[in-house]
């Protein structure tokens, strides 16, 4: 009997404790979630002040990517000087000069025509309009081009020319306004024989060899396409068709030539690279039609990189 109560008092404390002690950490736990979550809410926290840490470490990390491109891209939008403009409505004589007696240039309020002579007169027929100044250094030439001619049944090509000037041998003194009473008939072999250019060559139209885009460096040394020609050469072109308006875009940066197209959703871009030949660093920038070639120009810009 003393044993039985013994050991009922004692199983009887030991629940007792056992319960109490039980229901005092359950209710110590539930007050400490209560009140600041427990080791799960302080888990939480961690995993969601971790969480905040890695965002902002992604936000530093994008913006040491992304602010030296936005630079560049401020930089480069901001690399050109434009240090000649010409909308094609004023006196185009306090601008430029032509080489070509038989050739006619206009200021509208559209902008400048440049009309070749006829096709009948040969080389008489061809014209180039030149820049009064000349211009050294990396370069962008910036205009709108539009064909007025639909003529098919005879070669026709446009040409502009970077940084002209003459070889230096007499008489075609590096200055070519110097000897441009010798270009009043302005055959073709007086600029690729006697003058240091970059050429690009575009708007090409009839004859068997046409809608082209090529670059060439004056002066020959010999055969003249084989050796001005720098390649590569564009074919099949599919653009420049009479009545279309063109933004066009040429930029020489050292020896490194681009030429690009714009029209509408339409944009062509060609390059070429002409470390293979002497670099033309100065001269005046020129227009070149062939006989029966007629064309509008507007808002003519010449940039230099400062």
């Amino acid at each position: 009997m003393k044993e039985e109560g013994t050991e009922g008092r004692r199983d009887e404390g030991t629940q007792g404790r056992t319960d109490s002690g039980t229901r005092g950490q359950r209710d110590g736990s539930t007050e400490a979630e209560e009140k600041g979550g427990g080791w799960r809410g302080g888990r939480q926290r961690g995993e969601e002040g971790f969480g905040t840490m890695m965002n902002l470490l992604l936000v530093m990390l994008l913006a040491l990517v992304l602010l030296p491109c936005a630079s560049m891209a401020g930089a480069g939008a901001q690399r050109w000087k434009e240090v000649f403009r010409d909308s094609g409505e004023a006196d185009w004589t306090q601008k430029w000069f032509l080489d070509g007696d038989k050739a006619t240039v206009n200021n509208t309020p559209a902008g400048l025509v440049f009309r070749s002579g006829p096709v009948g007169d040969d080389n008489a027929g061809h014209a180039v309009l030149w820049t009064v100044e000349s211009f050294q250094g990396d370069l962008r030439v910036e205009y709108d081009f539009e064909r007025l001619d639909h003529a098919t049944d005879h070669t026709a090509v446009c040409i502009l020319y970077l940084q002209a000037t003459g070889v230096g041998t007499v008489p075609y003194s590096k200055d070519i306004a110097d000897w441009r009473e010798l270009r009043r008939r302005p055959a073709m072999n007086l600029y690729f024989n006697h003058m240091n250019c970059y050429h690009i060559s575009y708007a090409c139209s009839g004859g068997r060899d046409r809608n082209y885009v090529r670059a060439r460096r004056y002066p020959a040394k010999g055969n003249f396409d084989a050796t001005t020609r720098i390649p590569p050469s564009y074919e099949n072109v599919e653009a420049f068709k009479p009545g279309e308006t063109w933004h066009m875009v040429a930029e020489k940066i050292g020896v490194k030539l681009s030429f690009t197209a714009t029209k509408g959703e339409q944009r062509h871009t060609w390059t070429w690279d002409a470390a293979g030949y002497p670099p033309v660093t100065a001269g005046r920038i020129g227009l070149r039609q062939m006989h029966g070639r007629e064309s509008r120009y507007t808002n003519f810009t010449i940039s230099i990189r400062p």
